[in-house]
């Protein structure tokens, strides 16, 4: 992956379970959520459907990557 390429960190809500959330980065967040609704994450295929709640973008990776999320 290229540094360059810009990131977002995203949070997701479960619908199935309100107490659950998820945060993660990628570049490609609609894909991404699509995924993790299709079941083809184990972290979170058991609390599927999942809701975006929040999307932050970064310019790079190391800062969408860093430990502060």
């Amino acid at each position: 992956m290229s540094p360059d390429l810009k990131r977002f960190v995203y949070v997701l809500h479960s619908l199935a379970n309100p107490d659950r959330q998820f945060v993660e980065s990628a570049a490609n967040v609609p894909m991404r959520i699509a995924a993790h609704n299709a079941g083809h994450s184990p972290l979170t295929a058991t609390h599927r459907p999942w809701k975006l709640v929040a999307v932050v973008q970064f310019g790079t990776t190391p800062w969408a990557a860093g430990p502060w999320w």
